[in-house]
């Protein structure tokens, strides 16, 4: 028989599955009849004659009995018969020992053949209706596979902690280890910026620290992190600041360092006046303001440099203030700043209207005062000394009202909100009489429309008239020569402007190319310009008051004599 048919007649014989043993031993036997005698162990009650009652089914009727069929001769004891009996018809039912057509006696006595059909006679049992297949049951214990007693890998307990391992790496170096993939990509993933070229920008910076950095940087001011650009930085002795900005965000980050101590922000904010606001962990907090010229940090103060970048361009002072800059007070920021030799005004506003508060240093003394209100392009203030001041791009206008007397000073640096920094020209070192005349004339393009302004109709101190070529106190003077004597003047006196005195008609000079130097500073009457001369120093053929116009030469120039003054 099959091994299907088989385990079949063995399930039906014994009441379960066969052990691994009697498959072996039926496999070798090549699955023919079932073991008269089962292994130890097996059920008790299929020691019953089954296995005999199977065999003389299977020899009469060539076939293996139905489920029904077998579980009425079960029922009935597994009789035998030799006889056949009268063949049932389909009126008559088939009782419980009709199992063999009434071949085989149902009285419990011990079976008998009959006189039905003899043992190995055509059988006439009817044929029994299709049995389906059984599905194939596997053995209990699968046969050996050569493998001796070997466990397969799965049931290793090393083999299961190595897969373990193995895929737990391969998760990690997908989700954090693989730049642009997995949660590493998602976490790191530029965030989408107003305009395509930001998002690029942004993109590039996550790959790459190049775009974390500008060719101008000073070593000592850090990078930007990782996807963020510089927009600002500036560098003073002992410390610096940075602020960056990444595509798609509100906020920016800032790091300021201060001797020892630094401070980094990601949640940088704009300030009502035009800078950046950073509050840091642990109460401090920073204003980066006028174009990254001026940092205030509570916990150590104001910090103005020349050394500064703003969004592509150079934007420092190249004159800072002298002694202590005092913070804006709480609740306003940076506004506006003049510098002008040792003296300068510092402006505090709540927005980029008006200014709320101002410091002013005459370079010994130190004078605040109250709200600052713009006219007409001018931010003007008074303070409690009864000083007036006026602060524009290029010049600041003091004005004292116990004295009435009214000074303009051209500025060196400056910042107000809207026209961003301004530095005068610097006159340098004239090396040839090329660069002088160069110089000059840069010096001479500057300074002219700041006298039209703010020196017509007042008096300041004349400094020096010369001429290429011209002769006096035993020198011949050159460009060169002039170029540099301003260049000094510019020096001590950071107001000091030169003008062509061609277009000065009141200056009353003509006959060559006449370049006067003027201390650039405005009174009101020829003698407080003369005390100017007098106090710093000068003699009366050197220095003295003139007018700027463009009238006649007529009391336009006076001069002074030291008895003016008391000696």
């Amino acid at each position: 028989m099959s091994q299907d048919e088989w385990l079949r007649q063995f399930t039906a014989v014994y009441g379960r599955q066969p052990s691994s043993e009697e498959f072996l031993r039926a496999r070798e036997g090549g699955f023919g009849s079932l073991d008269a005698d089962p292994v130890p162990g097996a059920n008790p009650a299929a020691l019953d004659g089954s296995a005999q009652w199977l065999a003389d089914f299977r020899e009469q009727s060539g076939r293996l009995p139905t489920t029904q069929e077998f579980a009425a001769a079960k029922a009935a004891g597994f009789p035998r018969g030799a006889g056949q009996s009268t063949p049932q018809t389909p009126t008559t039912p088939r009782s419980v020992g009709s199992a063999f057509n009434g071949a085989i006696q149902t009285n419990g006595a011990t079976p008998t053949r009959t006189a039905g059909t003899p043992m190995g006679a055509p059988s006439s049992f009817p044929p029994a209706p299709p049995v389906p297949p059984a599905p194939a049951i596997p053995p209990l214990a699968a046969p050996p596979s050569g493998n001796g007693d070997k466990s397969p890998l799965y049931r290793c307990w090393w083999a299961i902690v190595a897969y373990v391992m193995v895929l737990a790496l391969i998760v990690a170096a997908v989700c954090f280890g693989i730049p642009g993939t997995g949660i590493h990509g998602l976490v790191n993933k530029p965030e989408a910026g107003a305009s395509g070229s930001a998002s690029v920008a942004a993109g590039s910076a996550a790959g790459s620290d190049a775009s974390a950095r500008v060719a101008s940087m000073p070593a000592s001011v850090p990078s930007c992190p990782r996807g963020w650009t510089p927009t600002t930085w500036a560098s003073w002795n002992g410390g610096n600041s940075l602020v960056c900005k990444a595509a798609g965000k509100s906020t920016f980050h800032v790091n300021v360092t201060a001797g020892s101590q630094s401070y980094s922000t990601d949640g940088a904010t704009t300030s009502p006046t035009g800078g950046y606001v950073a509050n840091f962990d642990g109460g401090a907090s920073a204003i980066v303001a006028f174009a990254g010229s001026l940092t205030q940090l509570t916990a150590s103060g104001v910090y103005v440099t020349s050394q500064a970048w703003d969004n592509g361009s150079s934007s420092g002072f190249t004159a800072v203030p002298s002694g202590h800059v005092t913070a804006c007070p709480s609740g306003s920021y940076p506004f506006s700043m003049s510098v002008w030799g040792n003296q300068w005004l510092f402006t505090c506003g709540a927005d980029q209207s008006n200014g709320t508060s101002f410091v002013y240093s005459n370079g010994s003394t130190s004078d605040a005062g109250g709200g600052v209100l713009n006219m007409s392009g001018k931010f003007c203030g008074a303070t409690m000394d009864a000083y007036s001041i006026c602060q524009g791009a290029q010049v600041v206008t003091v004005s004292s009202i116990a004295h009435a007397t009214t000074t303009t000073y051209p500025t060196q640096s400056s910042y107000l909100p809207g026209t961003g920094v301004t530095n005068a020209y610097g006159p340098q070192q004239a090396s040839s009489d090329t660069d002088a005349r160069t110089t000059m004339d840069a010096e001479i393009k500057q300074d002219t429309p700041l006298a039209g302004a703010y020196l017509v109709g007042q008096w300041t101190p004349q400094l020096s008239a010369k001429w290429d070529g011209v002769s006096w106190q035993g020198k011949t003077w050159s460009n060169q020569d002039i170029a540099n004597q301003f260049r000094d003047f510019k020096q001590k006196y950071s107001t000091a402007m030169m003008l062509r005195s061609a277009d000065w008609s009141t200056l009353g000079l003509s006959g060559h190319d006449w370049v006067t130097m003027v201390a650039g500073i405005s009174f009101t009457n020829a003698a407080d310009a003369n005390r100017w001369c007098y106090a710093k120093g000068f003699d009366s053929d050197n220095c003295f008051a003139v007018q700027l116009g463009h009238g006649a030469p007529d009391q336009t120039m006076q001069k002074w004599t030291p008895g003016h003054f008391g000696d």
